[in-house]
């Protein structure tokens, strides 16, 4: 019985260890993306700014 009860609670923190797992994937790719963003923004005004002196 107890046995049971210990190999289903180890199922459900597979499961929810999994799920964290790819939300942590999918939270670093944007966060990648939005570095990249940022990085792109910042070329492109730095190249504004030489372009307006």
């Amino acid at each position: 019985m107890f046995f049971f009860v210990g190999g289903l609670k180890l199922v459900k923190m597979r499961n929810y260890t999994k799920k964290l797992e790819k939300e942590i994937e999918q939270l670093e790719a944007a966060l990648t993306k939005k570095e990249v963003a940022i990085e792109i923004e910042q070329v492109c005004s730095e190249e504004e700014k030489e372009a307006s002196l």
